[in-house]
């Protein structure tokens, strides 16, 4: 399904290394999903033509996403934070808008601290999961936006580091239809690449902390995957973006496109030597 006019995405950035990783995580979008419309909020003086739109903050903070989520143009938002590179197309999380009111992918390393600690004020069961804030998907209504302003407060009354402790008592205690996303539309630790076998999806989104341990790059650049990931990791990305049957439809991919060098495996190439090997006389 094709996005509506109604559908965007947004970026949210201060700073100037994070307004560079924004820039060039736009340039990675723009090139799995060139139509579709998207804006920056940062508080950096920036022109740049892969945008729509750029808005100044209001308020700068570490956590400028809940700004850029309230003030958006868009009925249906697509938040991404600036360590992320999307390599496929994203536009069937706009559907889900159809029936839910926000979504998000679950964190996987439920055991990290973070995720353990509870909010004194609002304890969650540990089945209810950890989300991750780097996607957020959301419809714009009065109950989103109340939900924002609250999640906004939450997080910058001084007591937290962290934005998602507090987005997951939040919601664990909301009226707000809610989707987890599978894990292919937020997916940070690349290891699991090696372990997924065929039954598994290609990656939607990556999500890289890594990028904000060196140094940003060129803004007017896309982001690579040879900056992120070994060439084993990248070849297994592009091989699964080339036989996925959930992207029918979107293999216009460039990151799917690259030619592969054909290898074979390493068991099919024992059992050719088992039958080249001759048979001993009888």
């Amino acid at each position: 399904m094709t996005p509506g006019d109604d559908c965007g995405f947004v970026y949210a950035a201060t700073g100037e290394a994070y307004t560079i990783l924004a820039r060039r995580a736009a340039r990675s979008l723009r090139q799995v999903m060139p139509q579709t419309r998207v804006d920056l909020f940062t508080d950096q003086p920036v022109d740049d033509p892969v945008f729509d739109a750029i808005h100044p903050v209001d308020k700068v903070s570490r956590r400028p996403k809940m700004e850029a989520l309230l003030r958006s143009r868009f009925a249906r938002t697509i938040y991404l934070d600036a360590d992320t590179i999307a390599i496929a197309s994203l536009d069937e999380v706009f559907t889900v808008l159809d029936r839910f009111d926000i979504a998000l992918a679950a964190e996987a390393r439920r055991c990290d601290r973070r995720n353990l600690v509870q909010d004194p004020d609002m304890p969650v069961p540990l089945a209810f999961p950890a989300l991750n804030s780097g996607l957020i998907a959301l419809r714009k209504q009065p109950q989103t936006d109340a939900f924002l302003r609250q999640w906004h407060d939450r997080v910058h009354d001084g007591t937290q580091l962290f934005d998602q402790l507090s987005l997951r008592a939040l919601l664990y205690r909301s009226d707000l239809r809610m989707h987890v996303l599978a894990p292919e539309y937020n997916l940070m630790w690349l290891s699991s690449l090696i372990r997924f076998g065929e039954g598994y999806a290609a990656p939607r989104l990556l999500h890289m902390p890594r990028l904000h341990q060196r140094g940003p790059g060129d803004p007017r650049l896309p982001f690579n995957l040879a900056e992120v990931m070994t060439e084993q990791e990248a070849r297994l990305v592009q091989s699964k973006l080339g036989k996925d049957p959930t992207l029918a439809g979107h293999l216009d991919v460039q990151y799917a496109r690259q030619p592969l060098p054909q290898r074979k495996s390493a068991w099919r190439w024992l059992r050719s030597l088992r039958r080249r090997r001759p048979r001993k006389p009888i």
